[in-house]
């Protein structure tokens, strides 16, 4: 076996007993306990080294052939669980550019560009493990915006509609609210536009940025607006002019904006806007979730990127890597439950759903007695 530590705080990683074992365990100066922590790889003869039983490391050994395996062993009084992105539900159609909204469990994406089209009507739902097909959109569109909290409560607001021949696009202003099953015009936004951030309910919902030109060309916009359930109203402009999918999060009194020009962040705090903390990446078409202007998660953006940034109100810290790199995709849910579909590398598209849970602490105490 391979040992560690001093006499009186030691741990053992099992080797040989009848037959090879991953059985770990610790001393105190007078007893010996069971670990509930065992070796991945069941081996004996290791090495061991370490100063005492709560960091040590194993490496070494053999099983029936010689192993150049290392582990690290580590025990706290908090049990912590890293950041990690799994795979959920594939969406039906593969598609980016959409007006989407909601929470982990409960999201809409609705129009969009699917592979071999310029626009879509198309609406999906996705219910924490599988994406349906939702009543389509009024009419077709690319680069609309969304805002709600779950499939039965969320809007989309402006857009455009290629024509045959690009880049002649024809820009719009209507607002549609969605229930979960129909679609109903709500108040026009103050300019016809595409492409702007977005975020909020249905009812409380804010807008900035965005354009009213062909991709490509000049023509992006600080204008920014609040939606109220039933009409648009401007609020003060941000400072810098973004648009094409950018992304955006929070609320009408604390949201958070990202992205183009490329690294620039501005905070809204409900009545002026001011620079935030820098992404780590420079990344247009970033996707973006969270609760407020100080717990966001941006992730992806173009050129494939897969890494995932967290935001704390002051500065963004690298956080989990998405499998898919991919931009112009999805992005809701909060801070430490979000929600990645869609997105595209220009081409392909993609269907790839992904599900994000933070980083999580738990004691790993029964019980603390004070004397």
């Amino acid at each position: 076996l391979a040992g560690t530590g001093i006499q009186t705080f030691a741990l053992a990683f099992w080797g040989l007993i009848t037959a090879n074992t991953n059985v770990t365990e610790e001393y105190d100066g007078t007893n010996w306990r069971t670990s509930p922590a065992t070796l991945a790889t069941t081996r004996r003869r290791l090495g061991g080294a370490g100063a005492n039983n709560l960091a040590a490391v194993a490496f070494g050994g053999e099983t029936t052939t010689q192993v150049s395996a290392t582990e690290e062993y580590n025990k706290s009084v908090n049990v912590i669980t890293g950041a990690a992105w799994a795979s959920g539900g594939n969406m039906s159609t593969a598609k980016y550019g959409a007006a989407n909204w909601g929470i982990q469990t409960s999201a809409v994406s609705a129009t969009g560009i699917p592979p071999a089209n310029q626009s879509s009507n198309n609406t999906q739902e996705y219910n924490g493990s599988t994406w349906t097909s939702g009543t389509n959109y009024p009419s077709q569109r690319q680069s609309a915006s969304g805002a709600g909290a779950s499939e039965s409560s969320g809007l989309a607001f402006g857009g455009a509609i290629p024509s045959n021949v690009q880049p002649s696009f024809t820009f719009h202003n209507d607002t549609q609210e969605y229930d979960g099953s129909s679609w109903t015009a709500g108040g026009s936004y103050p300019q016809t536009i595409s492409g702007q951030g977005s975020s909020g309910t249905q009812t409380a919902a804010i807008s900035v940025g965005g354009t009213n030109t062909a991709p490509g060309s000049p023509g992006l916009t600080t204008l920014a607006a609040n939606y109220d359930g039933s009409s648009w109203t401007t609020i003060p402009s941000a400072s810098n002019a973004r648009g094409w999918s950018d992304g955006m999060t929070g609320t009408q009194t604390s949201a958070l904006a990202v992205a183009s020009p490329p690294n620039v962040t501005e905070e809204y705090n409900g009545s002026s806007w001011s620079s935030g903390g820098t992404t780590n990446v420079d990344r247009s078409g970033i996707a973006l979730s969270g609760t407020s202007n100080t717990d966001a998660l941006g992730f992806g953006g173009n050129t494939a990127i897969t890494s995932a940034e967290s935001y704390d109100g002051t500065s963004f810290i690298t956080s989990a890597s998405l499998a898919t790199g991919r931009a112009a995709m999805g992005g809701v849910g909060t801070g430490p439950a979000a929600l990645g579909f869609g997105g595209t590398n220009n081409p392909p598209n993609f269907t790839a759903t992904e599900e994000f849970t933070a980083e999580t602490s738990a004691l790993n105490i029964k019980t603390i007695t004070i004397s």
